[in-house]
């Protein structure tokens, strides 16, 4: 039972002892027993706090370790030239970089798991995008360099664009029996970017 005197309020500790705690708003408590709680608030508030902060922790920590999962994905980018290219931007979504292929074309991504596609831009390239397919942690791609194609319609050239995209599987394979790629096939999925026609 709580007793209000002069926006003091007195209320028992515990039943048995009949201990009391007085305290006022925005004021220190002060307490007539020794071995008291100091608090400002009813027991029955502070146990109902209580839970509801544990319960935040609980949902902060599940969401933190859920979003915190991070997958570790290696590879290699050259052209359909099987030229190596270094310093190609790795980004997601098209906005953040996550990475960049090193002097040797090699680059080392760790991307939540919740990131499905990537995408790569250099100059003087086309830019590329691919969906990863499940248990793909060897990323080697092929990029188009970006040709100039004078003379001819929009609708051509996305044409003879579309002919070349159409090689890079064999491409792959070649660069896998020359030894510049560890896998024979490709472990993702990539679909063709119109460049001129957007």
């Amino acid at each position: 039972m709580i007793i209000n005197i002069n926006n003091y309020y007195v209320y028992p500790e515990t039943e048995t002892h009949k201990q009391y705690i007085i305290f006022r708003y925005n004021q220190l408590a002060v307490s007539l027993t020794p071995m008291s709680c100091w608090t400002n608030k009813p027991k029955e508030n502070n146990i109902g706090m209580r839970k509801l902060l544990i319960l935040f922790i609980v949902i902060s920590v599940s969401i933190s370790s859920v979003y915190s999962q991070n997958n570790t994905i290696k590879g290699k980018v050259i052209s359909d030239q099987f030229d190596i290219l270094p310093g190609v931007f790795i980004m997601i979504n098209d906005t953040v970089k996550v990475g960049t292929t090193d002097l040797d074309g090699f680059f080392k991504l760790d991307i939540p798991t919740s990131v499905k596609k990537i995408s790569f831009k250099y100059v003087g390239v086309d830019p590329t995008t691919i969906e990863f397919l499940d248990k793909c942690d060897k990323i080697e791609v092929v990029i188009m360099l970006t040709s100039t194609y004078d003379f001819i319609t929009l609708k051509r050239a996305e044409r003879k664009r579309k002919k070349r995209y159409k090689k890079l599987p064999e491409i792959h394979k070649q660069a896998f029996e020359k030894g510049i790629f560890e896998t024979e096939y490709a472990c993702y999925k990539r679909e063709f970017e119109p460049y001129f026609l957007n």
